[in-house]
């Protein structure tokens, strides 16, 4: 378990199951993460669960408001690869109470933290659609940096969309532990 301020993240437990279960198909908010939206009954959802618990490649984490114990999310590691020392990393606030607290940022400062500190990885990358602007501007917030577009990578509300590949290294992890402010701006995308 690692806590923050105002969150705590934790492994994924049978016990949370029933919450990403609703998370997942609530149509609105994965128009927002899932490259294709599947919508999934609570017994395939345990079958995907029992079967990355047994993946080392992933890791998943419940995000809980600390002060309500109330599960507000997901985050998790996926294709870790301890050779080149990097992973993807994903996360989302399901509870739309919870949404516009800064849970996200803390949950991703959070990931870096357990990804570089912990895990010893070099470098952590997400993907993320052009038209989740908050999550954008968040996951800027945490240092990371645009690092390449998948032009028309994703078909949304009758349009295509550009993908962002963004990441960050250890090295401006560091940076960022240190005091220094690296948060990406349009200058340095």
């Amino acid at each position: 378990m690692i806590i923050g301020e105002n969150i705590l993240i934790r492994v994924v437990e049978e016990e949370d199951l029933p919450e990403i279960h609703k998370w997942s198909n609530d149509f609105e908010l994965m128009e927002f993460f899932d490259f294709i939206i599947n919508f999934t009954s609570f017994d395939q959802l345990t079958k995907k669960y029992n079967e990355m618990e047994s993946n080392s490649d992933n890791t998943n984490f419940i995000i809980i408001e600390k002060e309500t114990k109330k599960p507000v999310g997901q985050c998790q590691f996926t294709e870790m690869d301890f050779i080149n020392k990097k992973s993807l990393c994903s996360l989302y606030i399901g509870d739309r109470d919870s949404m516009d607290k800064g849970y996200g940022t803390e949950a991703m400062k959070l990931m870096m933290k357990i990804g570089f500190e912990d895990l010893n990885l070099n470098r952590l990358g997400l993907w993320v659609f052009d038209f989740n602007k908050k999550a954008i501007k968040s996951y800027k917030k945490c240092g990371m940096k645009v690092e390449g577009i998948m032009r028309e990578g994703v078909y949304r509300d009758g349009k295509y969309h550009d993908i962002y590949f963004m990441g960050i290294l250890k090295s401006e992890y560091e940076e960022i532990v240190k005091g220094g402010s690296i948060e990406c701006s349009e200058a340095n995308m």
